[in-house]
């Protein structure tokens, strides 16, 4: 999976498939001259002191990611739902975006996916990147973490059998 972050308006995103908020485009239902599939999502709205709206969300951009796996489709972008007019903070919205995207991943492992985030704002940009960094950075340290306790495992198997060969019973844990 390759996260791409653009400083662009989603309609301006190279895509096979993007995703819009409802009521966006104002060519719905139009043949796209670039070949581009859309897919309309309601972006939920936010209220202080309410739960429930990042699984709602992650609903949204898992929605739009199993769409373009089921159509084939190797690319897709989105904007960053439900801040802005929405009123989410921005820092939770890009939490909630980029965490949905790598759990598809973890469940489809063998479909190459692009991902394009479209921001205008340069300051949401900034606040997207750090929050891309911060989440890769969570992946691979969950990887190298298997990994070592995959070579544990392993080598406590191999000591087992070791001991097995040499008729001597192990300790007790």
């Amino acid at each position: 999976m390759n996260i791409q972050l653009e400083k662009k308006n989603v309609t301006d995103l190279q895509a096979d498939l993007i995703v819009v908020e409802k009521g966006t485009l104002a060519s719905a239902g139009q043949p796209d001259p670039a070949g581009r599939a859309f897919l309309e999502v309601s972006a939920p709205d936010w209220e202080e002191g309410k739960n429930g709206l990042i699984p709602k969300l992650s609903r949204r951009y898992q929605k739009g990611l199993d769409e373009a796996l089921k159509k084939d489709l190797h690319t897709i972008g989105f904007p960053l739902l439900s801040a802005g007019a929405h009123g989410y903070p921005p820092e939770k919205a890009w939490r909630a975006a980029l965490h949905a995207c790598f759990i598809w991943q973890e469940k489809h492992p063998d479909h190459e996916m692009t991902i394009l985030f479209a921001e205008p704002d340069d300051a949401l940009l900034a606040l997207g990147r750090k929050e891309l960094e911060y989440q890769e950075n969570q992946v691979r340290h969950k990887a190298a973490e298997e990994q070592i306790n995959r070579s544990l495992q392993m080598g406590a198997d191999l000591f087992r059998e070791l001991l097995r060969i040499k008729g001597i019973k192990p300790p007790r844990s």
